[in-house]
């Protein structure tokens, strides 16, 4: 099928490869359909474009390459969501937002409400942390180079 997006044009996405997000995302909750647009020049990273609104798009990355000890538990509800019955299933993501600066070392991730898909279900939720030290606008690459384990990571640098 073809979408239409502000930021990529027509795009074509078999349905099979839609993710559906049963109860949306949190202020988002009336888009239920997405679909992944890598960025070619960095593949650390990826879009997630709405199906339903062409105009938005999240830009998302693996939490562990920036946070190798970084941990998620679902709870019993989240796993029946998205119909997760082993954790190989399940991908973790983090919502990235770019500062109107650019500047690398002020870009930050969203840690504390990750998305999580189930690949073989094609479902997602966004889950909310409790009780975490990470924060919502957590800066992405502040470990990059003084926490062994983080060094993959630098090849994620814009």
């Amino acid at each position: 099928m073809q979408y239409k997006t502000v930021r990529f044009g027509i795009v074509d996405v078999p349905t099979e490869q839609l993710i559906i997000f049963p109860q949306g995302l949190p202020g988002f909750g009336e888009l239920r359909e997405f679909f992944w647009v890598p960025v070619p020049e960095n593949s650390c990273f990826a879009w997630l474009q709405s199906a339903d609104l062409p105009e938005i798009a999240f830009l998302v990355t693996d939490p562990f390459l920036f946070r190798p000890q970084y941990e998620i538990h679902l709870s019993p509800a989240e796993q029946e969501l998205i119909k997760a019955r082993q954790p190989e299933e399940v991908l973790v993501y983090v919502i990235v937002r770019i500062p109107a600066n650019g500047k690398t070392q002020d870009i930050t991730a969203n840690f504390v409400a990750p998305v999580v898909v189930n690949t073989t279900s094609r479902l997602g939720c966004q889950v909310v942390l409790e009780g975490t030290n990470y924060q919502v606008r957590e800066p992405l690459f502040k470990d990059i180079y003084t926490n062994p384990g983080c060094e993959g990571a630098a090849k994620c640098l814009f």
